[in-house]
């Protein structure tokens, strides 16, 4: 009887996981159709318990130097965060901001570029939260200039305009909880 409970058990457990990753591939799909004026890239990752990782350029969310959500943005990470409403007690959410390596501007409500990098990621989250997502699945992080995806110079030393922009951005990182 006890071999029959084991095998009951792992059967009940792989549909689990079954049902489960089928849930993920929905999510993700859904997600793409609604972040898809965020010029966003959207990668499903069943690995290191990643469901999805989310990328998205932060010249699509704020205006140059501040981290209050456009409008339009602030509807797509709604409709974003909506999506995963269904799971919302199974997941972590890490969500970074990152930024270039040129300082804000003189005068400005920030003080330097892991301010503005944090407050981003904190902007976004607010979104979450504000749904009813809890707090405690949510974790921010600001990290600068200092996870550049590309180079932001040339062999030259001149800028890079193009890298600049596709370095600033958020990333939103979709996790299994346990």
């Amino acid at each position: 009887l006890g071999d029959e409970h084991t095998a009951i058990d792992k059967i009940q457990h792989l549909h689990a996981q079954m049902t489960q990753s089928e849930t993920y591939e929905k999510i993700s799909s859904e997600a793409k159709q609604k972040i898809k004026d965020l010029q966003a890239s959207i990668n499903p990752k069943e690995q290191n318990n990643v469901l999805l990782n989310l990328l998205i350029p932060s010249d699509s969310l704020f205006k140059s130097g501040s981290a209050q959500l456009n409008e339009r943005a602030a509807d797509q990470i709604l409709n974003f965060a909506e999506v995963l409403e269904p799971v919302k007690n199974k997941v972590r959410i890490e969500i970074t901001g990152h930024t270039d390596s040129i300082p804000p501007a003189v005068g400005s409500e920030f003080i330097d570029n892991w301010q503005l990098s944090t407050e981003r990621a904190n902007a976004v989250a607010r979104t979450f939260i504000n749904i009813g997502f809890n707090g405690k699945v949510i974790e921010v992080n600001g990290r600068s200039s200092y996870d550049p995806l590309f180079d932001e110079r040339d062999e030259n030393g001149k800028w890079i305009k193009a890298n600049l922009a596709r370095n600033r951005r958020v990333e939103i990182v979709v996790k299994q909880a346990f």
